[in-house]
């Protein structure tokens, strides 16, 4: 006899007959399909059964794994811009990186004043090929590393004066501590969130900062879009959709506390997984629906930073 029953692997409710849904693998084009099922006390949909042989659905093609030009990504012109940035969201203080963030305005957008120095330790988890720390080491931060299991081997870069390194390790083999641990759209992927939280909490020092961006549930783009939602476009690699509390209660258990929150969005955001945009969208004034969606923090995209509990 077929049991239905599901235990919620981010509250830990069990529930009989939850709501579930069938949703296909189509960013590699494998065509899979797997059902997902939403918790009725936290809101977290997540998928019922995790894939054994998950890494088939990290192929080299999968685009945070793909090989880059990275002497085309980090030419003069865009290194000089991308210092620009930074300084300006760290200091407030820089007249072009003013003037280029009114060009690029997403850009290096969860940089806040005072989040760190250009000699901050910096841990990437989940860096793919080491895309952000390359940026990084480019603009000057002189201890950056990243840690990413889905590569085939360590990888080394000579930027500079500086060996970059991006090793092949788990977070569990990581030592020592960091003074900002940055987690950019990976804690969806993790097989073991809670685990994975308690982890990087243990990589933290009492100033340490995280950075986490993350899909959460959208109401708004539930109505619009369903299963076809953004967030799903990456099934199965998205484990887990959070909501809000549901993600915080999970952090505070791993001893970690919420500094604040910044919800953030961009174009493809409004679109369903087949790049197909919704009749109340199109119809809709964007201007008007971002600053709404921003104000309810309902953009389904939210970086959050955390610090140690004390």
């Amino acid at each position: 006899m077929y049991n239905n029953r599901f235990d919620c692997r981010i509250c830990g409710h069990s529930t009989n007959n939850p709501e579930s849904y069938h949703v296909t693998e189509t960013r590699l084009g494998l065509d899979d399909s797997f059902e997902y099922v939403r918790c009725p006390k936290c809101g977290c949909i997540q998928i019922r059964q995790i894939p054994e042989e998950l890494g088939k659905y990290y192929s080299s093609q999968y685009y945070s794994l793909r090989k880059r030009n990275e002497e085309e990504d980090n030419g003069f012109f865009r290194v000089f811009l991308r210092k620009h940035i930074i300084n300006h969201r760290l200091s407030n203080n820089d007249f072009l990186g003013k003037c280029f963030v009114k060009i690029q305005p997403n850009s290096f957008e969860w940089v806040e004043p005072g989040l760190f120095s250009k000699s901050s330790s910096i841990l990437d988890i989940g860096c793919g090929t080491g895309r952000l720390i390359i940026k990084l080491a480019k603009s000057g931060f002189v201890k950056v590393t990243g840690i990413e299991p889905f590569i085939d081997e360590d990888i080394h870069y000579r930027i500079g004066n500086q060996d970059i390194m991006v090793y092949k390790k788990e977070l569990r083999d990581v030592t020592g501590t960091f003074d900002v641990i940055i987690l950019n759209h990976v804690v969806e992927h993790l097989t073991n969130p809670a685990e994975a939280l308690t982890q990087v909490a243990r990589l933290m020092h009492a100033e340490s900062r995280l950075v986490i961006s993350l899909p959460l549930f959208s109401t708004f783009f539930w109505e619009q879009y369903g299963i076809k939602s953004l967030p799903f476009a990456d099934a199965p690699r998205h484990l887990h959709i959070f909501t809000y509390d549901g993600f915080c209660q999970l952090a505070d258990k791993a001893g970690l506390s919420l500094v604040h929150s910044k919800p953030y969005i961009y174009e493809g955001a409004f679109m369903d997984v087949f790049g197909h945009y919704s009749d109340y969208i199109m119809k809709t004034n964007r201007t008007e629906l971002v600053h709404r969606l921003l104000r309810d923090n309902d953009t389904g995209l939210v970086y959050l930073y955390f610090k140690l509990k004390v």
